[in-house]
């Protein structure tokens, strides 16, 4: 498959990739407790009592943990979850299931969106080697050198080459679908987009720290706002900004903050990337700081992204509000 790298392209700054074979596949499931703040006492139990269920045996190889306030005012856990293998999650669905279902009526809800995807249709890249976030932390990292130009994420997804993975889903509708005391569960329209984007600045200077927090952190905070409010527009018909969280006595996470967003398509998640004015304002506020570094940054940057086959991705809501992540867009059941 033909490459959009110009011929001989040498990238301008070093950039790292999961080391994931041909042939494998990557399953990867957010699961979220939802509840407001008076309630905190029950979410953080039910919280609890999933990553007891994570931790089990035939649980997730890797669980990270971010929380926000939603637009509706709810706080949501999200547990962030890498799998061994399909046939794991598949394992452990039965006792997930159940432990949602136990939270039907009360004042927690919880959801739980799931990807599998083959290397074939997922591409990651990561600003330093060593990676301790995402599924970069569950394997070996390499150098990646197609980033830095226009259309290098295609050149990263070898189905996205050559044109592939056009948008298959018609134009996205809004709709009012309450979960509250029901399951919901859905199977996803194949070729939907999922990215995890992150930052983190625990290593970024004093001078990098005050540009960051005065200009490129609120231009990014309007831009997912936007992706939020907009949904039809934008073709995104989801996006958290969260902030990752240290639970259970662990370590202070490696991230500070990150957007989970679902696209209709990879197309759509490019057009707001390289031409969309929110994108191109962080884009512009972070380069002109990078420029005064010297281009001596130490902000952790890096993204997933995952590119959903028919039949392999699913969600599943219980208990929560209307505007819950993907239930206003997707057929229930």
């Amino acid at each position: 498959m033909a490459k959009l790298a110009p011929s001989g392209y040498q990238a301008p700054y070093p950039a790292h990739e999961a080391v994931v074979p041909q042939g494998a596949v990557v399953t990867l499931a957010l699961v979220g407790v939802q509840y407001r703040d008076d309630d905190q006492g029950a979410g953080r139990d039910a919280g609890a009592r999933l990553r007891a269920l994570l931790a089990g045996d035939g649980g997730s190889g890797r669980v990270e943990v971010a929380t926000h306030v939603d637009a509706d005012g709810y706080r949501n856990d999200v547990h962030v979850t890498y799998w061994r293998d399909p046939g794991h999650l598949a394992g452990a669905t039965p006792e997930l299931d159940a432990w949602a279902a136990a939270h039907r009526t009360g004042p927690v809800g919880v959801w739980r969106e799931t990807v599998v995807a083959p290397r074939g249709r997922m591409e990651t890249s990561y600003s330093v080697p060593g990676v301790r976030w995402g599924l970069g932390a569950t394997g070996a990292t390499t150098g990646q050198p197609y980033h830095a130009y226009y259309g290098s994420m295609r050149d990263r997804i070898d189905a996205a080459e050559d044109g592939g993975l056009p948008p298959a889903v018609p134009p996205i509708t809004r709709r009012a679908v309450d979960s509250r005391g029901r399951v919901l569960r859905a199977t996803l329209p194949p070729d939907l987009c999922f990215i995890r984007t992150v930052q983190g600045w625990q290593d970024a200077g004093e001078a990098e720290l005050a540009e960051l927090h005065a200009h490129v952190l609120p231009a990014y905070r309007r831009g997912v706002a936007h992706l939020v409010a907009h949904p039809e527009e934008t073709n995104c018909l989801s996006a958290r900004l969260v902030e990752d969280i240290a639970v259970d006595g662990g370590p202070r996470p490696q991230v500070d903050s990150e957007t989970f967003a679902w696209f209709r398509s990879l197309a759509d998640l490019e057009a707001w990337t390289h031409h969309h004015p929110t994108h191109e304002d962080i884009f512009s506020r972070f380069g002109a700081m990078a420029a005064a570094l010297d281009f001596k940054v130490g902000t952790l940057l890096g993204h997933e992204v995952y590119v959903v086959p028919a039949g392999a991705a699913e969600a599943v809501y219980v208990n929560c509000h209307p505007a819950t992540g993907l239930l206003p867009f997707v057929d229930t059941v």
